[in-house]
């Protein structure tokens, strides 16, 4: 039973080292998008792409938004449903968590939203990308006028 302690507490040494590096890549990251000052909010969900969504199942996003006054990483929890639209088909948020800061969260969940950070910076990108698109055509409908 010593030597199954002595590994638990040799292995917990290394989670709470390792989980320490990923608050250091929260934090860094947050600090590095708070400088880009983009202020847009974005979502994105951790998920096998391509995988039926489970009706009742809670799925993390991790987010870019303004949580506690600050715009930073943030997550929530929501529970999906399957429209079907005649041939289409998309997925809509039936209920969600409030967001709240990645860094608030348990390990666990932080561990799991780390993979999504890549889609995170491609959403912001896309959503910047738009912005910049429906700022263009507002000044030139207000040109026209």
């Amino acid at each position: 039973m010593v030597d199954t302690i002595d590994e638990l507490s040799n292995l917990a040494s290394k989670l709470n080292q390792q989980s320490d590096r990923l608050n250091s890549i929260i934090s860094i990251t947050n600090a590095k998008l708070e400088k880009l000052n983009i202020g847009l909010e974005v979502w994105v969900r951790g998920e096998a792409k391509g995988r039926k969504i489970d009706r009742h199942a809670k799925i993390t996003m991790l987010g870019y938004a303004k949580v506690e006054d600050k715009w930073q990483l943030a997550f929530k929890q929501a529970t999906f449903q399957t429209i079907i639209d005649g041939d289409q088909e998309f997925d809509e948020i039936l209920s969600a968590t409030d967001s709240r800061s990645l860094l608030k969260a348990s390990r666990a969940i932080r561990i799991e939203s780390m993979p999504l950070i890549p889609d995170l910076l491609t959403a912001l990108e896309s959503e910047v990308e738009s912005a910049l698109d429906d700022i263009d055509q507002a000044e030139k409908a207000a040109i026209k006028l």
